[in-house]
């Protein structure tokens, strides 16, 4: 994991070190990227209202996450979130296979509202004799 340009192996550390980033991020009063893990991007904001900071890992998908005080059980939260995009993807796969099958065979019917309006000058001069 990397962190503000500095690469952590341990998870105490990397959690502490996201929790430092966080901070930088609110003194300086802004948003951004804090660092990366495996081929996501990590970006922090303080969420005034709920006056958390919120983490969000960033790749095909965003998701966000709070942030929370224990280091540890911030590198577990983002692990979770991880394996939980692991896991949903089959679904999302069947469901776009689902989706593409469907709109393949929808191509190949012939459209019959067109057939029906290229008929209407053969129909008009039938209903006009």
């Amino acid at each position: 994991m990397e962190i503000s340009g500095k690469v952590y192996s341990e998870r105490k550390e990397a959690g502490a070190a996201i929790i430092e980033a966080c901070k930088a991020l609110k003194a300086a009063g802004t948003e951004g990227r804090i660092g990366s893990y495996s081929a996501f991007e990590l970006h922090s904001r303080f969420d005034n209202f709920d006056k958390v900071f919120r983490l969000s890992i960033k790749g095909a998908w965003n998701y966000s996450m709070e942030v929370g005080k224990d280091p540890q059980g911030n590198i577990q939260r983002i692990t979770n979130a991880l394996a939980g995009i692991e896991r949903t993807l089959p679904q999302v796969e069947r469901r776009l296979e689902t989706w593409n099958s469907s709109w393949c065979r929808q191509r190949k019917k012939p459209n019959v509202l067109l057939h029906r309006k290229q008929n209407w000058p053969k129909n008009l001069r039938a209903l006009q004799s």
